[in-house]
């Protein structure tokens, strides 16, 4: 679209994509930032994207951290039995971690999707 200059930027976006998400079902709302669709900005949605993306930074601190401690254990090992102890413990506990995140993960998406309806 062509941005006339006695018009807003955001006016002119609103006006060129009215017809676009009023096809869509969506009734467009003006703000001074452009279009919206009330329902692409609910803060519902807002809140559970920061929940997943908290919860996603806190589980790669926490695992970052343990790589770190089995990383100085296995610079400790004087056996080959003891770093292969050390080794099966990180993985052991790598697979419980991620399985649990990956539940974490899907229960917070399940909520939002709740909220969301």
């Amino acid at each position: 679209f062509h941005l006339a200059a006695s018009r807003w930027p955001a006016q002119a976006a609103h006006e060129a994509l009215s017809p676009h998400i009023r096809m869509h079902g969506y009734d467009a709302e003006f703000t001074d930032y452009g279009p919206v669709a009330p329902c692409m900005m609910r803060q519902t949605a807002l809140k559970a994207w920061c929940d997943i993306g908290t919860e996603a930074l806190q589980f790669v601190s926490s695992r970052m951290e343990k790589d770190i401690q089995t990383q100085k254990a296995l610079l400790g090992c004087k056996r080959l039995e003891d770093l292969q102890k050390v080794q099966a413990e990180f993985y052991s506990k790598a697979l419980e971690d991620y399985n649990a995140e990956a539940t974490r993960m899907m229960e917070l998406m399940t909520a939002a999707t709740a909220q969301a309806t």
